[in-house]
């Protein structure tokens, strides 16, 4: 995270390895951050430290702040989300 003199104030390193939350494939990264004040930009950096080629694809990013609800419905796929959570509609 960045100030106005685009000087780094804060760093929050997260760990894909530690993911617990999956579903057919689909790894979920959950992390609290505080976010200071006086923060104007936001960066994320995607690092491999193996080198190895690397795969990754990102089709959800949601920040919110802590104790909100996120609810994204899409009738047609009969699928819900909340906070980033897959529920399947009957």
């Amino acid at each position: 995270m960045y100030d106005e003199n685009h000087q780094q104030i804060s760093e929050s390193p997260m760990n894909t390895k530690a993911a617990t939350d999956n579903r057919n494939f689909w790894f979920r990264i959950s992390s609290e951050i505080e976010i200071p004040n006086n923060t104007k930009k936001i960066e994320i950096i995607f690092y491999n430290p193996d080198q190895r080629k690397a795969a990754f694809k990102i089709d959800q990013l949601l920040g919110r702040p802590l104790h909100s609800l996120f609810v994204q419905e899409d009738l047609n796929l009969k699928k819900r989300m909340y906070n980033n959570h897959l529920i399947d509609l009957k």
